[in-house]
This record gives structure tokens, C-alpha cells and sequence, in this order.
């Protein structure tokens, strides 16, 4: 019972640190160039320009934040729900994207990590999904890390 106990507290930290790591290049990229972020959020036909700006412009702070809160384990509960929230709308962007045929970079990771719509994306997200399902369950659903 000890050994899956350790296996579960480092699979845990493991995901939290990829997890804090996707977030940091994410939030930092995008606040470096919004651009792309704008453009996808438009492409989508979600937002006109001035609201995609809007969201482009916090979006990044939440995910910094968010990383943040991880590492400090500041309000996990909040924080994690929040994650797994974010990587889900991530999710659906990824497959809308794909579904409508965007031939563009989503700007998820700036000029940084190219990120092309296509299979790759929804997967990665998927895997992006799971981890934070993960670290969501062993901090809101069941506390046992």
C-alpha cells in the first residue's frame, strides 16, 4: 500500500510540475504576442476583434496565475478547478478549430511552440485534460495527497 501511495504522490507532482511548466510558456507567450490569440478567437467567429483583444489580454495572466498558485498551492481547490476548466475550453477550441479546417497557428504557445489545428492539437489536449483531471481529483473531488 506504501509503494502506490509514493507512485500516486509522484505521478502527482510530476503532473503539476507539466502542468505549471504548459502554463508558464503559455500565459508568458501569449503576453508576449497576443496576436495569434486574437486571430483564433476571431476565426472562430466567438468574439468580434475588441472582445478577443479583451480576452486575449487576460488570459494569459490567468494561466501565470494559475501556475502560481500550483507552486504555492495557494486555494488548490480554486486553482485546479480553474485548470481543468481552462485545458477543457482548450479542448473544444482545439476541436472547433480543427472541425471548421483553421489553417493557422492557434497562438497557444506565441511564436514560441508552433500549434497547428489538427489531430496533434486534440490530442495534446486530451493528454493536457487528463493530467489536470488528475491533479483536479486528488485535490477537489478526493484530498488525499
Amino acid at each position: 500500500m506504501n509503494r502506490k501511495i509514493d507512485f500516486l504522490k509522484i505521478t502527482y507532482n510530476v503532473s503539476c510540475f507539466g502542468i505549471i511548466l504548459t502554463l508558464l510558456i503559455s500565459g508568458i507567450a501569449k503576453f508576449i504576442e497576443p496576436t495569434y490569440t486574437v486571430e483564433t478567437l476571431k476565426e472562430l467567429g466567438l468574439f468580434d476583434e475588441n472582445f478577443a483583444l479583451i480576452i486575449a489580454s487576460i488570459l494569459p495572466f490567468i494561466e501565470i496565475a494559475s501556475a502560481i498558485g500550483i507552486l504555492t498551492k495557494t486555494k488548490p481547490k480554486i486553482v485546479f478547478t480553474l485548470v481543468f476548466s481552462l485545458f477543457s475550453v482548450f479542448l473544444l477550441v482545439s476541436i472547433a478549430g480543427t472541425i471548421l479546417e483553421i489553417d493557422a497557428d492557434c497562438g497557444c504557445f506565441g511564436t514560441a511552440i508552433s500549434s497547428k489545428y489538427g489531430y496533434e492539437m486534440i490530442i495534446r489536449n486530451l493528454i493536457l485534460l487528463g493530467i489536470a483531471y488528475f491533479t483536479f481529483h486528488f485535490n477537489v473531488l478526493r484530498k488525499t495527497v
